[in-house]
């Protein structure tokens, strides 16, 4: 991440000798000071999923790239930084940090990479726009549909600071929140209330609200079966799986998964979530799983 305003680099990072390259950062915030390559992420691959919109009530079928993950080096790197300065900085000064902000936003370009690279690769025609903060401009990304941020720490109210792991604030939804299922199930998306300024929006914007939500989950649960709540699955691999290079997951081990069954959808409208906004599950094709 930059240091400066306007940037002047003429060493790439490996080494070698280049042009002089001047990044103008006026109007943008922390513009990348390296040219960096996206990691593997956790899980990648095609889905497919039945959607329909809210302003016809038509169902129309679409396939949708999901990558999981962000950038493991960068946030080990976010993590010491935490450990070298929790002496002197604040939650606060963690949380409005340019090291915090340019890595939650180094990561979202990160999957709009990936989500690029993988619609090229299986000839998928997909919306790309220019990544105004790489540190080549002409570096081309992916336009997301949802992005759904499941590790963050971000201002709360009362002067404080909330940390989010494996959960989302639903205040802040600007189009459906994205839920990671067992391999075999996909991803499921939880819709909200319809946007009536934007409507090219498919899955709604927020709900909810801090004092009587605030919170939601983003992947079911994967615990030892005495812990946690009694309604689980064990998530047992089916003829609709298939295992490359790994072996099948067929017998119980001891871990089972989260399900989220009609009492877990109550709690839901318990919490102002509307059961009318629906859910759309978008069904693996094929999935790679770091």
């Amino acid at each position: 991440m930059p240091d400066n305003v306007d940037l002047m680099s003429s060493v790439r990072a490996d080494g070698s000798v280049v042009e002089a390259h001047v990044s103008r950062t006026s109007g943008k915030r922390n513009v990348d000071f390296v040219d960096w390559q996206p990691e593997l992420p956790c899980s990648i691959g095609l889905y497919q999923a039945f959607c329909r919109g809210y302003q016809k009530d038509v169902r129309s079928h679409k396939l949708f790239i999901g990558i999981n993950g962000g950038l493991n080096k960068c946030s080990d790197e976010f993590y010491n930084l935490i450990l070298d300065v929790g002496d002197e900085f604040t939650c606060r000064d963690i949380a409005f940090s340019e090291e915090a902000w340019w890595l939650r936003k180094a990561c979202q370009r990160a999957r709009a990479r990936l989500a690029l690279m993988t619609a090229e690769h299986f000839g998928l025609a997909i919306s790309k726009t220019r990544d105004l903060f790489s540190f080549n401009q002409d570096t081309m990304v992916g336009v997301p549909v949802m992005d759904t941020i499941e590790f963050d720490i971000k201002e709360g109210v009362d002067n404080t600071v909330e940390f989010y792991s494996a959960c989302i604030d639903t205040t802040g939804i600007q189009n459906g929140i994205l839920c990671r299922m067992h391999e075999s199930e996909g991803l499921w998306v939880f819709r909200g209330s319809a946007k009536s300024s934007a409507k090219m929006t498919s899955f709604g914007a927020l709900f909810g609200s801090k004092s009587v939500c605030g919170v939601f989950p983003t992947r079911s649960p994967y615990y030892k079966r005495n812990q946690g709540s009694p309604s689980y699955v064990n998530g047992l691999d089916s003829e609709l799986v298939v295992r490359h290079f790994s072996q099948p997951r067929v017998k119980a081990d001891g871990y089972v998964f989260q399900c989220f069954d009609e009492r877990f959808f109550s709690n839901l409208t318990d919490m102002q979530w509307d059961r009318n906004c629906g859910v759309t599950e978008l069904v693996p094709i094929v999935v790679g799983v770091a």
